[in-house]
C-alpha cells in the first residue's frame, strides 16, 4: 500500500448561497445594540423592572432543512443571550423575571427548566441537544400541543407579565382549530403576550400561524434558523419580552413594530476564475491524500500502511525501493486496512483535501470477495469521503465485472462516485492517453465535476464530398479516442432538408445524442457511412444542433465542434440565413467553428459560430486525402488542434456538476402520488430507476434524502406510487406506508415490468388517482406526479375529464414527464423528453430532472385551502381536559417535595424542575375533581411546610395551577435540614385533621413523601398516626446516600431513585417510576390499615437468634402492626415469639393502648439462648387464643429463621381456618415450610433479618420484593373476604334512623332504644368512619327528639344519646304516622354539611315503622329522599304497609312480629345488616359484569400474520366464539361492535367499527379471513395501531364507549417498537391485551410497549392452539374485559 500527498495549489473562491436567496446574504456583523436606558450596552430594552414570565417553546423536530444538532446548536445561541438583550444580569439574580423553556415536536412537549439567573438559563439551555431531546429524530411540529401544554400548566399571576415565544419550523395541520381555540384562550383569558419565530419558506405554514400570534408584529417568518442571529430578528423578539402584556383586562401595552429583516443586496456577476495551468488536469489544483492499494503485494501493505502520506518526491523515492512478495489476494483484508489507514492519516474530513484511493488489481482471485468488500467500500466513499479509482490490469469480462462491483462504480447514491480502468495487459496502463483521460476524470473536493456536453457538427453535403467527410469522421474518433471525460457526446450532420429531394431523404439528422461511454460513439461511426446531401443547409445544420441541444438541455456546459465550409447557397428552394439558429446555438453553447473543404468562406463561419474557427483546409494543405492514410493523417493534424480547443474549454468551465437534490425542499403538506406506465421493458427499468434513485430523494430534498429517516405524517411530502395499465391500476405503495427513502427504492426495485395489453388508459389512472388520495392526509395538496412514455389518443377525452373531476373533488397539481409524447391531459407544468435522458449515465440530466420535478411539484393547492376558524376573544377552555385511563378508583393524594439544601444533596432550581417535570408525567393520568382525585402539594425542609394548594381542586386546570404556578422554590428561603416529625405533625393538623381542607376521609388517600436524605428528627410517632388514619405512605428516595431500610422507614412502600438528577436517565423522564406510582394509587381499592376487619397473628421464631436479628424481627413486626387500627370491630392483634416454647406472648388483642404498650416492652427484650424452635407450640397457644370459629378473616405470619424447625405439623391442623403466611428471613436453610402453608407460593423469604425491614420497590418486574409481596397477598386475601362477606365495622356512611314511637309503650321504647344500641355498636363509629342521626317522630306533631350526625364521634356517644331519648305520645291519640314529615325534617335539618353531613358519602335512612296507618298529605318532597339516600324499612309490629313501602328505594323491608321480638340476633335485623352490608360492599368492590352483559363496547383485533395461513381455521374459530359468548351483536348501532385489522409489514383493515355489525354480517366476513405471512419476516405492529389511533373518526371510534384492543401475537420481534408517545396514547383512550401463539411460557419482549406498561401479567394469555376454550386464557380475557369495563363505568359514569 503506498501513499503520497499531492501538492497544494491555489484553488478557486467558491460564492455561497445566501439563507434566503441568491442576491440575499446576511449581515456577518451585527448592528450597534439599541437601548433606551442606560443599563447595558447589548441591550435592546429594558426589562430588569418588569414582573416577567417568558415562555420559550422551541420546537426540536427534525427539520427539513439542515440537521437536527445544527439547529439545536443555533437555537441554543440564539437563547443564551435573550437575558443580556433585555438588560438582565448575567452575574446576580434577576429581579421577578423567570425565564421557562419548553420543548415539543420531538415527542410531547415536556419543561427542560426554569431560571431566575443567567447560571440557570445557561444550564437549562444547554439540554436542548439531541441526548436529551429528541435523540430519535421524529419531526412532529406540534405546536398546538405546546399551546396546548402552556394553557394547561402555566398561570401567569394578578400583576407578572406573561409572555410565550414560538420558535418553530413547522406546524401540525390537523390541529389548526383547536390551535386558534387554545392561543385565543392564552392571548384573550390570560392575558399571555404570543409571539412567533417561524422559520420556513411555506407560504401556507406562514399564513396559518401568523393569525395565532398577539398580533402581527408578532410574528416574524424567517427562511431558516440561519436568521434567528440576524439583529432584526434577535431585537423584535427582545421587544416582545420587554412589552408583554399582563394579566388583567386593560388594554395591552401598543405592541412593537416588526423589523425589516437586515439584509445586503449583491449583484450576481462572474464567478472567480482560477489561473489553472491548461496543460494538466483540474485535480491538479487542489492538495490530494493519494493512497494506492496493490493487489497481491503484501509487502507493499505492510511496509506502507505505518508510514502515512508522504511529498511526491519522497512517494517516486520510497516506490523504487520498495520489495515486493506476491501472495493470494485478500481483497477484504486490502479494503479494511485502507480504510483504517484513510481513517487515522488522511485529512479527508477537510474541505481542501480530496482524498483519492487507487485500487491496481490483476483482476484475479476476486470472485468471492465482492459481497465482502462493499460496506466497506461504501464507508470508504461515504463517511471517509474519498474517490475510489480501480484499475484492473488484465480486463475481462468477469474481472472487470468484480472490479466494479468492488469499487461500486456506476452506483447512482450520491456519494463519490468511483472510476474504473481496465486494460488488456499491464502495460498498457502507462498509456499518455489512459493516463489523461483518467485524471481528467478527477475533480477536486468542493468543486463538483462539470458535466459536459460536446456536440460535433459534420457538413456532409455533396460540395465536401466523401473524403472530406471521412476526414471529419475520423478527426472526431481521434478527439473520442484522446480524451474521455466526463462528457457526453453527440453528432449531428446537415446537408440538405428532406424537402430539397424527398426521394434521397434523412441526409440531414442527429445521429446520437448524450451519449457518455466514448467506446459506443466510435463504434456508431465507424459503421456509419453518410449519404450526400445536395445542399449545405447551415441554417438546417445549425437547427438540428439546437434540437440535439435541447434533448439534453440539462447538461452543465455545452462546447458545439462545427464542421463545415462556412458557405451556403442562397436559392429559391435553398437555403435560408442561418443567422438567427446560430444565434439560438450560441445562446445555449460555446461554438467552435472548424472550417473544411473547398468554396469555404473562414469569415462567415468566425461569424456564425463566433469563433476563430480552425482552418482545417490550411492543415491539410496538400493532401489529396485520396488514400486512407492521407485522411488519417489529415485528421491527426485537425484533432491535434482541436483538443487543445477541448482541454481549455474544460479548464476553465465554472460548474456545479451534479447538482444536489431539491434545495430548500418542499416545506408545503402535499400528498405525491407518483403515477408510473411504460409500454416497454427498457422504458419501464430507465423510469423505475429514475423515480427510486432521483425522483423519491429529490422531493424530500437534499437533507431528507441523506437521512433516510422513515417517513411520517408530519413530514412535508408523503408518497404514494402507482403504476397503469390497460383499465387497471396498481397501487404499489399508499400514503399509510410511510418508508424510508431506501424502503421505496427496494420496493420499487421489485416491481416487474407487465405488458400493456390494450390502450394504456389514464382516464382510468386520474379516477383510481382520487380513491388513493383518500388515504391521504386531509389537509395536504394532493398532488400527481406523471411518468409515461406513451398516449393513446383514443383515452385522450376522457383523461381530461377524468382529470377534472380529479381536482373538482381533492384538488392539487399534476407534474408530467413525458418520453417521446406531446401531450399529458390535465398537466400544469410539463417536460418532454427522449428515453435516454433516463439512462442511468445521464446523471446530471436525471438530476436536474427530478428536480425540476419536484420545484414544481411544491404547489399547495387543496381543495379548500386550510384558514383558521374566526373565534371570538372571549374567555373559553381550550377544548376537553386530557383524557385519562379508566381506572377503578380515584385517590386523594398529599405530595410532600423536600426542598432542603442540606450540604450532601441540596435541592437547587434546577432540579427542583425535575420534579415539576416528574409531577407532570405523575399527574396528568389522573381524573381531577370532585368525582375523580384531589391533590395536596406542598414542598418542605427545616421546619416549614409551604403549601401549594390543599385538596382544592374541581378540574385538571385547577391541579396544573397548583402544581406550576403556585408550586416553587423561589418563594423563601431554605433550610439544610429536614425535621420529618414536624413536617407530618403539620400534614397531620393542616390537612388531615383540618375540616376545612378538602380531606375526603373516607375516600382512598395516599401520602407521598420526597426525600433528600435522612430525617433530623424521629418521625415514628407522627406516621404511625398518619397511617392509623388509613392513609397509605410512599417515599421516594432522591440519594444515592440513603439506604434501602432507612429508605423504608418513611412509608410502607418506598421507591429508590438515586441517579434522579441525570440529564439522561433522571426522574423528569421517569415514566417506569411514575407508572408504578400510578397502578399503585389507582388499580382497585384495597382494606386501609384503618378499616381492617381481621385477626392478625404473628408467630414468632426467637431460637437463638443474634442481638441483630432479634432487634431486626422485632422491628419489622411492629412497623407491620403499628399502621393498623386496634379496636373490637376493627383490627385485633397477637403476637406469639416462640424458641422452645412459647415466650411472653400477646393475646388476641383489640386494645390500641395494650398493644403499643406490649410492643415497647418487646423492643427492651433480648434474643433468646434456646436453639430450639418448636413452632408448634405457638401454634396450639394461637389456636386455643382464636378458638375453634372465627368472627372475622384471620391471617397468621410466621416470622422464621432457624434451621430446626419442629411441630410445623400442626399449622394445617388446628389453624385451617386461617391463612397462612411465612416469612423466611434465612433463604440459605434447607427447612421444608410448606406444612405451614396451604400453599407455597404464601412463602416469602429473603436472605437475612435486616431485609425483613426493606420496603423499597424492585423496578425489576421478574424480582419483586418479597416483603411487599406479603403485604399484598394479605390485603388482596382481606379483599376478597369482604367481598364476600363485608363486615359492618367497614361500613362508612352516614345513617339516618327514623324512629317512629306512634302507639308505643314506654317498656316498648326502652326495648328499642336497647335495640338500637346494640345496631349502632355493630359499626364503627366516627367523623371517618360511620356516622349516626337520629329522628323521632308520632301522629300529627311536629317531631321532637334525636341527634345529628356531627355529634357520632364515637360509639360510646352515639350510645349515650340514644339513652338519653325520651317517648312523646301523640296527643290526640292517634295511630298514623307523620312520616312525610319526618323525612322532610330529615331532608331539611339532617342532610346538611353545617349538621355533620358528608355529601360525598354514601347516606343510609332507616325507617323503624310502627303506626298502623298514614297520615295523609302531600308526599312530593319527602319523596326527594331517595335522590341522596338509600332507604330500608324494618316494621315492628309484624305488619308491612303501602305507606312505608312507598318511601323505600332498596327493596328491603321486612317485620318483626312485634317491640318485644325485636333484639339484635332477629332473623330480620341480621338480614337489614346483610342488606346494609351487600349495598356497601357494591359501591366499594362493584359487581363484576358478565362480559355477555358487556353490551355497549367495541372489541377491536390486531392479528398478527406471522400466525400463516396455518392458522386461518383457529382465528376465524376463535372470533366466532368470541361474538357467541360476549356482548351482543346487533345492526342497531348501539350494541357491541368488532373490527380487525391485520398486520405484517403493513397493515390492512379488514372491517371497521362502521361496518355493519348483525350477527350474520360479522360471521360472513369472518369465514373469509386469510392470513398470509409477511414476506419480509418482520411485522410492523406500530403501523396497525396508527392505522386505528391515528384515523380515529374514519375508523369508528367512539369516545362515549370503552374501546378494547387484542393482539394476537405470534412474533418475537416487532419493527419497528412501539414508541413511548403513541404506548401512552393507545393505552390512556383503549384497553389492551395481548393473546400470545407461542408453546413457551415467556412473554414477547415488546408487550409492555404495547400494554403501557411493566406491570401487565393480568393483560398477557399464552394460548398457542388459539383455542377460545383454553381455560387459563379465556379466563385471563374475560377477567379483564370486565374489571376494565368497571373501571370505565367508575371513571365514565354518566357515559355507562
Amino acid at each position: 500500500m503506498l501513499t503520497f500527498i499531492g501538492d497544494a495549489l491555489a484553488g478557486p473562491l467558491r460564492a455561497r448561497r445566501g439563507s434566503a436567496s441568491g442576491q440575499l446574504t446576511m449581515l456577518s456583523t451585527t448592528s450597534p445594540f439599541i437601548t433606551s436606558d442606560p443599563g447595558k450596552q447589548n441591550a435592546y430594552c429594558d426589562a430588569s423592572a418588569n414582573l416577567l414570565t417568558n415562555i420559550f417553546l422551541v420546537d426540536v423536530s427534525d427539520p427539513i432543512i439542515g440537521t437536527i444538532d445544527d439547529k439545536l446548536s443555533k437555537i441554543s445561541n440564539f437563547l443564551l443571550n435573550v437575558p443580556s438583550q433585555v438588560n438582565l444580569s448575567s452575574n446576580d439574580d434577576w429581579n421577578g423575571q423567570e425565564f421557562r423553556l419548553v420543548v415539543y415536536g420531538g415527542n410531547e412537549p415536556f419543561p427542560l427548566g426554569r431560571a431566575r439567573n443567567q447560571q440557570s438559563w445557561n444550564k437549562v439551555v444547554s439540554e436542548l441537544n439531541t441526548t436529551i431531546v429528541n435523540p430519535t429524530k421524529l419531526d412532529g411540529h406540534q405546536m398546538t400541543d405546546a399551546l396546548r401544554f402552556v394553557f394547561n400548566n402555566y398561570r401567569p399571576a394578578y400583576g407578572t407579565a406573561g409572555n410565550i415565544i414560538v420558535v418553530g419550523d413547522g406546524f401540525d395541520f390537523d390541529e389548526m382549530e383547536s390551535a386558534t381555540t387554545i392561543s385565543t384562550a392564552l392571548k384573550y383569558q390570560y392575558r399571555f403576550s404570543l409571539g412567533f419565530l417561524l422559520m420556513t419558506t411555506s407560504q401556507v405554514q406562514r399564513s396559518v400561524v401568523q393569525p395565532l400570534a398577539s398580533d402581527f408584529s408578532h410574528f416574524y417568518p424567517i427562511d431558516s434558523v440561519d436568521y434567528l442571529s440576524n439583529p432584526a430578528v434577535v431585537q423584535t423578539q427582545a421587544n416582545w419580552i420587554c412589552s408583554a402584556f399582563y394579566p388583567v383586562p386593560a388594554p395591552p401595552t401598543p405592541p412593537p413594530t416588526r423589523l425589516p429583516l437586515l439584509t445586503t443586496a449583491t449583484t450576481a456577476g462572474p464567478l472567480t476564475q482560477t489561473t489553472a495551468n491548461p496543460l494538466l488536469p483540474p485535480i491538479s489544483s487542489c492538495t490530494q491524500n493519494v493512497l494506492f492499494l496493490i493487489d497481491q503485494s503484501q509487502t507493499l501493505l505492510v511496509n506502507g500502511y505505518n508510514k502515512g502520506y508522504t511529498s511526491l518526491s519522497q512517494f517516486i523515492s520510497s516506490i523504487s525501493n520498495a520489495p515486493q512478495t506476491l501472495g493470494n489476494s485478500d481483497a477484504k483484508v486490502g479494503f479494511n486496512e485502507a480504510a483504517n489507514f484513510i481513517s487515522t492519516k488522511s485529512r479527508y474530513d477537510q474541505d481542501s483535501i480530496s482524498s483519492l484511493l487507487y485500487f491496481v488489481t490483476d483482476g484475479n482471485n476476486l470472485d468471492n470477495s465482492v459481497a465482502n468488500v462493499q460496506n466497506v467500500t461504501k464507508s470508504i466513499r461515504s463517511r471517509l469521503q474519498t474517490e475510489i479509482i480501480g484499475i484492473d490490469l488484465r480486463e475481462t469480462v468477469s474481472n472487470k465485472k468484480n472490479v466494479q462491483n468492488i469499487i461500486q462504480f456506476d452506483v447512482l447514491d450520491g456519494l463519490p462516485e468511483s472510476i474504473y480502468v481496465g486494460v488488456s495487459q499491464p502495460d498498457a496502463i502507462l498509456d499518455d492517453q489512459i493516463i489523461n483521460s483518467t485524471s481528467y476524470k478527477l475533480r477536486c473536493k468542493g468543486s463538483s465535476n462539470c458535466f459536459t456536453g460536446i456536440t460535433f457538427v459534420m457538413e456532409t453535403s455533396q460540395a465536401e464530398g466523401y473524403n472530406y467527410v471521412d476526414v471529419q469522421k475520423l478527426s472526431i474518433i481521434n478527439v473520442l479516442n484522446h480524451y474521455t471525460a466526463p462528457v457526453s457526446v453527440s453528432l449531428v450532420y446537415f446537408s440538405s432538408p428532406d424537402s430539397l429531394d424527398p426521394n434521397n431523404p434523412d441526409r440531414s439528422g442527429i445521429l446520437f445524442g448524450q451519449i457518455t461511454n466514448s467506446t459506443n460513439a466510435i463504434n456508431i461511426l465507424n459503421t456509419t457511412n453518410f449519404d450526400l446531401g445536395a445542399a449545405s443547409d447551415l441554417e438546417l445544420g445549425f437547427t438540428k444542433t439546437l434540437e440535439s441541444l435541447n434533448k439534453g438541455y440539462l447538461e452543465n456546459n455545452n462546447l458545439v465542434i462545427f464542421f463545415a465550409r462556412g458557405a451556403y447557397e442562397r436559392l429559391s428552394n435553398c437555403c435560408p440565413d442561418p443567422t438567427a439558429a446560430a444565434n439560438a446555438v450560441k445562446q445555449q453553447a460555446t461554438v467552435q467553428g472548424v472550417m473544411i473543404g473547398p468554396y469555404s468562406s473562414k469569415s462567415q463561419l468566425d461569424s456564425l459560430t463566433g469563433s476563430n474557427s480552425i482552418d482545417a483546409n490550411a492543415l491539410i494543405g496538400g493532401n489529396t486525402l485520396n488514400s486512407t492514410q492521407d485522411r488519417l493523417d489529415a485528421a491527426d493534424q485537425i484533432s491535434d488542434a482541436i483538443i487543445p480547443i477541448i482541454d481549455s474549454f474544460l479548464n476553465n468551465e465554472v460548474c456545479s456538476g451534479i447538482p444536489g437534490y431539491a434545495d430548500p425542499p418542499c416545506e408545503d403538506p402535499i400528498d405525491v402520488l407518483v403515477l408510473l406506465h411504460a409500454n416497454s421493458l427498457e422504458n419501464w427499468n430507465r423510469i423505475k430507476n429514475f423515480t427510486a434513485n432521483e425522483l423519491l430523494p429529490s422531493l424530500l430534498g437534499e437533507t431528507g434524502a441523506v437521512a433516510n429517516k422513515q417517513l411520517t405524517t408530519s413530514t412535508p411530502v408523503n408518497f404514494a406510487v402507482a403504476s397503469y395499465y390497460y383499465l387497471d391500476v396498481v397501487d404499489h405503495a399508499d400514503f399509510t406506508y410511510l418508508l424510508s427513502v431506501e424502503d421505496y427504492q427496494n420496493l420499487l426495485t421489485k416491481i416487474s415490468y407487465r405488458e400493456t395489453k390494450g390502450t394504456a388508459t389514464l382516464s382510468t389512472a386520474y379516477k383510481k388517482a382520487i380513491e388513493i388520495f383518500e388515504d391521504g392526509r386531509p389537509y395536504a395538496s394532493k398532488n400527481l406526479i406523471l411518468i409515461t412514455d406513451t398516449l393513446d389518443i383514443s383515452d385522450l377525452e376522457d383523461a381530461f375529464s377524468e382529470h377534472d373531476a380529479m381536482t373538482q373533488l381533492v384538488g392539487g397539481y399534476t407534474t408530467a414527464l413525458a418520453i417521446n409524447t406531446d401531450i399529458i391531459p390535465g398537466a400544469d407544468y410539463q417536460i418532454n423528453i427522449d428515453p435516454s435522458q433516463l439512462d442511468s449515465y445521464n446523471r446530471y440530466t436525471r438530476r436536474k430532472l427530478a428536480n425540476s420535478l419536484t420545484q414544481n411539484n411544491c404547489v399547495y393547492k387543496p381543495v379548500q385551502v386550510p384558514t383558521l376558524p374566526p373565534v371570538t376573544p372571549s374567555p373559553t377552555l381550550p377544548g376537553p381536559i386530557p383524557l385519562v385511563k379508566a381506572r377503578n378508583v380515584w385517590p386523594d393524594i398529599t405530595i410532600l417535595i423536600d426542598t432542603s439544601k442540606s450540604q450532601e444533596n441540596p435541592m437547587n432550581d434546577e432540579l427542583f424542575e425535575k420534579i415539576r417535570a416528574f409531577l407532570d408525567i405523575l399527574l396528568i393520568q389522573y381524573s381531577v375533581g370532585k368525582h375523580g382525585s384531589r391533590f395536596t402539594v406542598a414542598t418542605y425542609d427545616g421546619d416549614t411546610v409551604e403549601y401549594s394548594c390543599i385538596f382544592d381542586q374541581d378540574s385538571y386546570y385547577d391541579l396544573s395551577s397548583c402544581r406550576n404556578e403556585r408550586l416553587s422554590l423561589f418563594s423563601r428561603n431554605h433550610e439544610n435540614y429536614r425535621n420529618v416529625d414536624g413536617v407530618l405533625s403539620d400534614v397531620l393538623h393542616n390537612v388531615y385533621q383540618n375540616n376545612t381542607s378538602g380531606y375526603r376521609s373516607l375516600n382512598e388517600n395516599f401520602l407521598v413523601l420526597f426525600t433528600l436524605g435522612a430525617s433530623s428528627t424521629p418521625f415514628t410517632q407522627q406516621l404511625k398516626n398518619i397511617e392509623r388514619k388509613g392513609i397509605r405512605t410512599i417515599a421516594i428516595g432522591l440519594s444515592n446516600n440513603i439506604s434501602n431500610n432507612d429508605l423504608s422507614q418513611f412509608s410502607r412502600t418506598a421507591f429508590s431513585v438515586p441517579d434522579w438528577s441525570s440529564s439522561f436517565s433522571g426522574i423528569d423522564t421517569n415514566y417506569d417510576l411514575a407508572d408504578r406510582i400510578f397502578q399503585i394509587t389507582t388499580k382497585k381499592r384495597l382494606p386501609s390499615s384503618s378499616n381492617f376487619f381481621g385477626n392478625l397473628v404473628f408467630i414468632v421464631d426467637q431460637s437463638g437468634n443474634s442481638a441483630s436479628d432479634h432487634s431486626n424481627i422485632v422491628q419489622y413486626v411492629t412497623d407491620f402492626v403499628t399502621p393498623y387500627l386496634i379496636d373490637p370491630v376493627k383490627t385485633q392483634i397477637s403476637i406469639v415469639p416462640f424458641a422452645g416454647s412459647v415466650i411472653s406472648p400477646l393475646s388476641i388483642n383489640s386494645s390500641q393502648t395494650e398493644v403499643d404498650s406490649w410492643l415497647d416492652s418487646w423492643k427492651l427484650t433480648t434474643a433468646s439462648s434456646d436453639y430450639s424452635a418448636n413452632v408448634g407450640s405457638a401454634i396450639q397457644f394461637a389456636a386455643s387464643e382464636l378458638g375453634s370459629t372465627y368472627d372475622r378473616p384471620t391471617h397468621v405470619v410466621f416470622v422464621l429463621g432457624s434451621a430446626n424447625v419442629t411441630g410445623t405439623e400442626l399449622a394445617q391442623q388446628l389453624l385451617n381456618g386461617s391463612n397462612l403466611y411465612v416469612a423466611s428471613y434465612n433463604i440459605a436453610n434447607n427447612t421444608d415450610f410448606n406444612n405451614l402453608v396451604f400453599t407455597s407460593d404464601r412463602i416469602y423469604s429473603v436472605n437475612s433479618s435486616v431485609e425483613l425491614l426493606n420496603r423499597v420497590v424492585s423496578l425489576d418486574v421478574t424480582k419483586p420484593n418479597p416483603m411487599l409481596v406479603l403485604d399484598k397477598d394479605i390485603l388482596e386475601t382481606q379483599e376478597k373476604n369482604d367481598q364476600s362477606s363485608f363486615p359492618t365495622s367497614s361500613i362508612a356512611a352516614d345513617v339516618i334512623m327514623l324512629l317512629d314511637e306512634t302507639g308505643l309503650e314506654d317498656n316498648e321504647f326502652e326495648t328499642m332504644k336497647q335495640f338500637l344500641s346494640n345496631f349502632t355498636q355493630k359499626f364503627s363509629v366516627g367523623s371517618e368512619s360511620t356516622q349516626f342521626a337520629l329522628q323521632s317522630y308520632n301522629g300529627r306533631t311536629i317531631p321532637h327528639d334525636g341527634f345529628h350526625l356531627y355529634e357520632s364521634t364515637s360509639g360510646e356517644v352515639v350510645k349515650n344519646r340514644i339513652q338519653q331519648l325520651t317517648l312523646a305520645k301523640a296527643a290526640e291519640n292517634s295511630t298514623d304516622a307523620d312520616l312525610a314529615g319526618a323525612i322532610e325534617q330529615e331532608i331539611f335539618f339532617f342532610l346538611t354539611e353545617k349538621n355533620g353531613w358528608r355529601e360525598d358519602t354514601t347516606t343510609y335512612t332507616i325507617i323503624f315503622s310502627h303506626a298502623d296507618s298514614f297520615y295523609t298529605r302531600d308526599t312530593d318532597t319527602a319523596m326527594g329522599v331517595k335522590n341522596v339516600s338509600s332507604v330500608f324499612s324494618l316494621g315492628v309490629n309484624g305488619m308491612k304497609f303501602d305507606y312505608v313501602q312507598n318511601f323505600t328505594n332498596t327493596g328491603f323491608y321486612e317485620t318483626v312480629a312485634g317491640v318485644s321480638a325485636l333484639n339484635i340476633n332477629a332473623p330480620e335485623v341480621a338480614d337489614l345488616l346483610a342488606a346494609i352490608n351487600n349495598d356497601y360492599k357494591n359501591l366499594v368492590y362493584p359487581s363484576t359484569h358478565s362480559v355477555k352483559e358487556i353490551v355497549k363496547a367495541d372489541f377491536i383485533f390486531l392479528i398478527d400474520s406471522s400466525l400463516g395461513s396455518s392458522k386461518n381455521q383457529a382465528v376465524q374459530q376463535f372470533l366466532l366464539d368470541f361474538t357467541a359468548n360476549v356482548g351482543t351483536f346487533s345492526s342497531s348501532g348501539n350494541d357491541t361492535r368488532m373490527a380487525v385489522v391485520v398486520y405484517g409489514k403493513s397493515a390492512t383493515t379488514l372491517w371497521n367499527l362502521q361496518n355493519a355489525q348483525d350477527i350474520d354480517s360479522l360471521r360472513n366476513r369472518i369465514s373469509q379471513i386469510q392470513i398470509t405471512s409477511s414476506s419480509s419476516g418482520t411485522v410492523n405492529l406500530r403501523r396497525a395501531i396508527d392505522s386505528i389511533i391515528l384515523n380515529e373518526g374514519d375508523f369508528g371510534v367512539d369516545y362515549n364507549r370503552p374501546e378494547y384492543i387484542i393482539d394476537i401475537a405470534s412474533s418475537l420481534t416487532i419493527s419497528p417498537t412501539i414508541d413511548t408517545a403513541t404506548s401512552r396514547h393507545l393505552n390512556t383512550r383503549y384497553s389492551t391485551f395481548v393473546m400470545q401463539t407461542n408453546n413457551d411460557n415467556s412473554t414477547f419482549s415488546y408487550c409492555s410497549q404495547v400494554l403501557g406498561t411493566k406491570l401487565f401479567t393480568d393483560r398477557v394469555a399464552i394460548n398457542p392452539e388459539l383455542s377460545f376454550d383454553n381455560s387459563e386464557a379465556q379466563g385471563k380475557l374475560f377477567s379483564w374485559i370486565s374489571n376494565e369495563f368497571s373501571a370505565w363505568s367508575t371513571t365514565f359514569p354518566d357515559k355507562s
